[in-house]
């Protein structure tokens, strides 16, 4: 065994055998580095490493009584991942539950937190598994498929910190379009085009709608790239007539083309398959019957693939404002195997690898691909993704597949969201009301209201699952989950800020509360509230009947936005709110139409949407530094006109209303609250 070490910063990174992986992510090219010696290397703040030879080669790593495990991407469980056995293989499992491991995304990164804070990232596409102390109550055993390996290991004082030093190497996360932090509607699947446009109507009658997908009904015989001309007569026509509205239209497209002579885009593409050992054609059945598969880890094949994009963007419409859902790129396939065969192969430059060496990384090279194809013509591209592996990030958001529709689901996707987040994946959701199942009115209110901060908010359901869109829903339900939807609104220019955030840093968006509280042991256990940013704690209500709830507040000052009192932390308390919301004190939080809640003394940085002009390729974002300190409020930078600031107190809310009260400084502009007279407001 081939073992070399170096480190650059912060980071120490660990090659095993050449360390010939399916994702570079030039770090060690770029970075100022030094080569330390490889037992140096093995020890880690968080625990001593030990690398073992053998046909499934392992790392372990040393596992204290008190260390918290998170992170590790998608997984079905709970926040803390401690004592459990978790594989990184993208696997489509036809729909899942608590407990149901692996699938459809893989990231082979955690955090472990005790005395000190530190990740750890494995570089191997490979299948892999993490036995967190379960085999061995005081190791953590990692075992991989194949024997070459990149291992990164990052020290940090904060998860914050960890997770930057994580999206140095991975990348960055994309900045998300204004648009695609609003409501989106979906459905496997909707058509005719006229049942589309009815459907946005009668949506639009009751809360905003941002984005539609069209799941693979729209298309010819399951074909992507193609259009059924009988249901949807004029594509072009539909995506005009609701970008009018604002609202854009987000395609699925899966990788699968479909083995037909005569079909241009196999025809167009051939070559540029992956093949079998004896240079055959891979093929495996999905929806439109036989298919082929692009070989995304050919650049020539990467080529072939952003034409076919860009045509297919081109002539639906969708350049300017538009998305694409990429799903089934798991690679996901009907036949026994669930995928394409490990002994399949790729061609990567004049090298031929098997598909089980470059597997969790398909997804990964399938985003990069139609995020480039798609910058060429659309300013802010956005893509929807159901498989990934780090550094897809850079391209895409991430929903978390085919969930059920259950009460426990609730509880298991906000773990899942903030896993993900802590895995350095921000953007990411799930499907509203459950893909799967016949979920109830109330379910599906419950629903709304739980993801109501969660980065991509969208209603979509299998076909054999109940009606959920909300013009259908009894009164009552309907109104549920109308207000969560209004309070999302009323919050987007906080959450457009925090995006910028997660684009600049890799911080997540939404966040478990031991990420702001790392040393609250009770932190680790809840997974029924999160964090929104640093300042907003929300606590939803997830279990059927209830109208209020018990919740923990951590080590602070907290303001009952609904309730309009004060808590002290480190307790729990009863919230008899629709939607508990607390807001931390020392705390600026932008709202929509220019309002700003100030409570105590604090700083933030509002973003504002600004998007590109028709024909450019950029945008640019105007930054506005806002401080609240010994009751004078100050914006720095971009100006702020006809703002309404919201001031807490012990005592309750001021309303400052207008911009007659500013003050012109050398900085920028100043209100002193003290100055002004208390107003109620409703």
């Amino acid at each position: 065994m081939k073992v070399e070490a170096f480190r650059a910063g912060k980071t120490t990174v660990i090659r095993v055998n050449d360390a010939e992986c399916a994702v570079d992510y030039g770090f060690l090219a770029r970075s100022e580095k030094k080569r330390i010696a490889v037992e140096d290397a093995l020890i880690t703040p968080c625990g001593r490493l030990w690398l073992v030879e053998g046909e499934r080669p392992e790392i372990q790593k040393e596992l204290s009584l008190y260390e918290h495990l998170v992170g590790f991407g998608e997984k079905a469980f709970e926040i803390d991942r401690k004592r459990l056995v978790l594989t990184m293989w993208n696997h489509d499992p036809g729909g899942y539950r608590r407990g149901t491991d692996p699938i459809y995304a893989s990231f082979p990164f955690f955090i472990s937190i005790g005395e000190n804070i530190c990740g750890y990232f494995l570089n191997a596409a490979c299948k892999s598994v993490f036995d967190n102390g379960m085999t061995h109550y005081d190791r953590i055993r990692i075992s991989l498929e194949h024997n070459s390996y990149e291992l990164y290991i990052f020290q940090g004082d904060s998860i914050g910190e960890i997770l930057e030093l994580l999206t140095d190497v991975t990348g960055r996360p994309f900045m998300p379009p204004y648009w695609s932090l609003g409501h989106m509607i979906s459905r496997y699947s909707y058509f005719p085009q006229k049942k589309v446009e009815e459907i946005v109507r009668e949506y639009s009658k009751i809360v905003p709608v941002s984005a539609v997908f069209l799941d693979i009904d729209y298309m010819d015989g399951f074909k992507i790239f193609t259009w059924d001309r009988e249901r949807f007569n004029d594509p072009a026509g539909l995506t005009a007539s609701l970008r009018s509205r604002n609202i854009a239209t987000v395609p699925i497209v899966d990788p699968g083309v479909k083995a037909e002579q005569g079909y241009g885009v196999f025809e167009r593409m051939m070559g540029h398959f992956v093949e079998t050992s004896n240079r055959e054609l891979f093929l495996g059945r999905v929806w439109p019957g036989l298919c082929a598969f692009p070989d995304f880890f050919n650049e020539h094949a990467q080529e072939a693939w952003k034409r076919e994009m860009l045509d297919f963007i081109s002539t639906s419409g969708l350049d300017g404002v538009g998305g694409i859902w990429l799903d089934m790129n798991e690679p996901s396939i009907f036949d026994t195997a669930r995928t394409i065969n490990n002994d399949a192969i790729h061609i990567r430059g004049k090298e031929k690898i098997k598909h089980s060496k470059l597997h969790n990384a398909y997804a990964l090279f399938e985003a990069k691909a139609t995020f480039e194809a798609m910058k060429k013509i659309i300013p802010e591209p956005f893509i929807l993704t159901r498989a990934g592996y780090p550094g897809i990030q850079r391209f895409a958001a991430i929903w978390t597949g085919d969930n059920e529709g259950s009460w426990d689901d609730l509880r298991l996707q906000i773990s899942m969201i903030c896993s993900l987040g802590l895995s350095g994946m921000p953007f990411a959701g799930c499907d509203l009301g459950g893909f799967m199942g016949r979920a109830e009115p109330e379910l599906i209110a419950r629903y709304y209201q739980m993801a109501a901060f969660f980065p991509v908010y969208r209603n979509h359901k299998a076909k054999d699952g109940s009606d959920q869109e909300l013009f259908l829903l009894p009164e009552k339900y309907r109104e549920m989950a109308a207000r969560a939807v209004r309070m999302r609104y009323a919050f987007l220019p906080y959450l457009y800020s925090l995006a910028y955030e997660a684009h600049r840093t890799g911080h997540p968006v939404v966040r478990p509360l031991c990420y702001e509280f790392p040393k609250d042991e009770g932190c680790y256990r809840i997974d029924d509230e999160y964090m929104v940013g640093s300042s907003l704690l929300y606590a939803p209500i997830i279990e059927r009947g209830r109208q209020s709830r018990e919740l923990y507040l951590p080590e602070g000052t907290w303001y009952s936005w609904w309730e309009a009192k004060s808590f002290e932390g480190n307790r729990y308390v009863k919230s008899n709110a629709e939607m508990p919301l607390f807001i931390r004190k020392n705390s600026i939080i932008p709202m929509e139409d220019n309002y700003f809640i100030t409570y105590g003394n604090g700083s933030f940085t509002i973003v504002h949407h600004d998007p590109a002009s028709p024909g450019s390729k950029r945008r640019q974002h105007r930054l506005t530094e806002l401080t609240s300190k010994d009751h004078v409020f100050s914006a720095e930078g971009w100006p702020i006109c006809n703002a309404t600031i919201l001031y807490l107190d012990a005592k309750g809310m001021k309303t400052i209303r207008g911009a007659e009260q500013w003050k012109e400084t050398e900085k920028g502009l100043e209100l002193k609250v003290r100055q002004l007279k208390r107003v109620e407001i409703s």
